[in-house]
Order: C-alpha cells, then sequence, then structure tokens
C-alpha cells in the first residue's frame, strides 16, 4: 500500500509523453504531472532527469520547445535533487551488481536510494531488476493511485503538443 507522504521519482519519460502525441502513456503521465502541480501527489526528480528532458528536444531540433515543456515539468516537482560524488559511486557499484542496467538509469536508482526514494513512475522496465526500487508504469500508478481528473487550471499549465 503506499503512504499519502510517498515520494515518487518522476522519470524523462513521463513529461516526454505527456507533452507528446497521443499514446498509451500520454494521460496517464498528463494526470500524474497535474496532480503533482496541484500538491495532490509528491513527485520528485533530478537534475539529470531535466537534462535529458532537455538534451531530448534539443537533439531532436526543438530546444525551445523542450525549454517550455521543462519549466512546465518544474511546475509538478517540488524537489529537483541534485546529483552528487556518493551518487556515483553508488552507481558505479549498482552496474557491477547489474551489468544489464543502464548507465544512466542506474545513476537515477542511485540518487534514489541516497534520498531514500523507493518508488519510480517510468514507461522504462530496467528497474525491475533492482531490490529495493517499486518501479511503476504511469498507467499503473494512476490506478494505483486512484486519481481522478483534475479540472482544467488545477494542476501545471499543460505542455504543449509535440508535433
Amino acid at each position: 500500500m503506499v503512504q499519502e507522504s510517498t515520494e515518487f521519482f518522476i522519470d524523462a519519460n513521463i513529461p516526454i509523453y505527456a507533452a507528446g502525441r497521443d499514446s498509451e502513456f500520454k494521460d496517464a503521465c498528463l494526470a500524474l504531472l497535474d496532480h503533482g502541480a496541484a500538491g495532490r501527489l509528491r513527485l520528485v526528480s533530478s537534475v539529470e532527469i531535466v537534462q535529458e528532458v532537455v538534451y531530448h528536444y534539443s537533439h531532436t531540433g526543438r530546444l525551445e520547445q523542450g525549454l517550455q515543456i521543462v519549466q512546465d515539468f518544474l511546475t509538478a516537482l517540488p524537489l529537483v535533487l541534485p546529483l552528487e560524488l556518493v551518487d556515483v559511486y553508488a552507481m558505479l557499484e549498482l552496474l557491477k551488481d547489474h551489468p544489464g542496467v543502464p548507465p544512466r538509469d542506474a545513476l537515477h536508482y542511485a540518487v534514489m536510494e541516497h534520498n531514500g526514494i523507493t518508488h519510480i513512475i517510468t514507461a522504462d522496465r530496467h528497474c525491475a531488476a533492482l531490490p529495493g526500487i517499486i518501479c511503476l508504469d504511469p498507467r499503473e500508478a494512476v490506478r494505483l493511485l486512484d486519481l481522478s481528473e483534475i479540472q482544467p487550471g488545477e494542476g501545471a499549465g499543460r505542455p504543449p503538443e509535440s508535433e
């Protein structure tokens, strides 16, 4: 059971799906970010996640859109965690123990562990193999948390649609 005080680490694919074209994840990602912005859900992320979102849009020639999406994403997060040297060392240890986990994801899990966060909401499945990490698909998170639709204007300004 999830407690009201539970913090959920938000992966980069959540704001990207929320801002993207219609997909199996879009509505759930929008609901999660809207509830976070309205203070109904404790969402956190890291500076590395913010960088990933900006990089994704910059790399695809849509930097201006990416900057706006990050601004909207930040309204849903009361906390953006820093990256510390201890996290880098923990990432290296994770990679030794779990060589199939992508290094970027191992860094996210190390930041989570360092900050006592056990839940991550992501469309990726790499975290399923890691002990101590509760990996939630965005649709699963919406169902588990019984998130009702939020009324327009209550949450974050919805990100602009991607083309």
